[in-house]
């Protein structure tokens, strides 16, 4: 476990992503979040703020996710992505060494039973504080469930690919973090209900940043348990 000194001698280089639309729709919440923060609506902390959007192609996400950190050595990376079973944040626990999807990506490809890393643990868990950040977020009236697996989609994979590097460096946090679709989506009929408004969910994601940085700087991890 690693406690941060609060006393950092610069801003932290803090990474988040978000997906393309895929299955379907022309939209996806995660998308929009990381053009809000890249275009300044969100307020933050002083972070050192890298944005990226990530392709929903399994074979090509991997050289991106190394990309980034190759290129920002993150101290701190959440990522987020679209379920349309969400009603809330949903905070994920654990990333499988699994890919085992029917719904095909964006390069029409679909994978049954592979691992992400043949070479690679069946598991691991994130290292962001995510229970404390849960609770942070109840403090705040703002509902979110700890969810014990990210799927067998590209947020699993692009989770367990991140964690990966994580574990080459000292001191790095990682967590995905699934959104809800957007009422819009459910009104061209690309998704169905649950939803949530465009201006609620950049006011729980702002939130959910917040706390992730002051836990990160503050309060030892506890491994995602």
């Amino acid at each position: 476990m690693t406690k941060h000194s609060l006393n950092h001698p610069k801003p932290i280089r803090c990474l988040i992503t978000g997906f393309e639309p895929f299955g379907g729709s022309t939209l996806n919440p995660s998308q929009m979040v990381i053009e809000a923060l890249a275009g300044g609506e969100i307020a933050l902390p002083e972070i050192k703020l890298h944005t990226a959007l990530l392709p929903v192609d399994t074979c090509c996400v991997a050289s991106v996710v190394a990309a980034l950190w190759q290129t920002h050595e993150p101290d701190l990376v959440l990522h987020l992505g679209e379920s349309a079973k969400a009603d809330r944040l949903t905070l994920e626990r654990v990333a499988l060494n699994l890919l085992d999807f029917t719904i095909p990506d964006n390069a029409r490809q679909t994978v049954t039973d592979q691992p992400i890393d043949p070479a690679g643990p069946a598991a691991m868990f994130a290292t962001l504080p995510l229970r404390a950040l849960s609770e942070k977020l109840k403090v705040d009236g703002i509902a979110s469930d700890l969810s014990l697996s990210a799927g067998a989609y590209l947020c699993n994979q692009t989770l367990y690919l991140s964690l990966g590097h994580a574990q080459q460096l000292a001191g790095r946090a990682v967590g995905f973090v699934h959104v809800p679709s957007l009422p819009e989506q459910v009104a061209l009929g690309e998704r169905t209900a649950p939803s949530m408004p465009r201006e609620q969910l950049l006011e729980q994601v702002q939130r959910l940043i917040a706390h992730a940085i002051d836990l990160y700087q503050g309060v030892e991890s506890d491994a995602g348990h």
